[in-house]
């Protein structure tokens, strides 16, 4: 229970906090610069480093101050059972699927996904993270049950 209170905390200074020292930060190239005239690609950049701040976080309550394996404490082991291949396939298949099942319903404002990759810089950003970090998860391992 006190990780999850330390780790909250953590959470809400990180996601208060983070940004504002990254604006004082870019304040020094340009003083003029506030949280709102962030683009899309930076916006994106904050987020990944958001993550990796908080991953790298509970990477070190894991294996800090309880002296455990992450990859152990967390249950990732190679899945045998389905394909890397088939994994692939099905997620374009489901991306394919949600694509045709959202064209019947009525479009309103774009979702806020599609305003964040509204640059071509952005989008590029966005799937080097999805390119760099999701074949890791994938491949190296699979929540275990049990």
């Amino acid at each position: 229970m006190a990780d999850l209170v330390v780790f909250g905390l953590f959470f809400a200074l990180t996601v208060l906090l983070l940004p504002m020292g990254v604006i004082r930060v870019w304040r020094i190239f340009n003083p003029e610069l506030r949280i709102t005239d962030l683009t899309a690609t930076d916006q994106v950049l904050l987020q990944g480093l958001m993550n990796l701040i908080i991953v790298g976080f509970i990477a070190f309550l894991v294996k800090i101050v309880h002296g455990r394996s992450f990859i152990d404490t967390v249950h990732w082991y190679k899945n045998y059972q389905f394909s890397t291949g088939f994994l692939v396939s099905l997620g374009a298949t489901l991306a394919v699927t949600v694509l045709i099942v959202s064209s019947f319903f009525p479009s309103g404002e774009p979702p806020p996904i599609e305003r964040l990759l509204s640059s071509t810089t952005a989008m590029y950003v966005f799937a080097a993270f999805g390119i760099a970090c999701a074949p890791f998860f994938a491949s190296r391992a699979w929540f275990r049950s049990g």
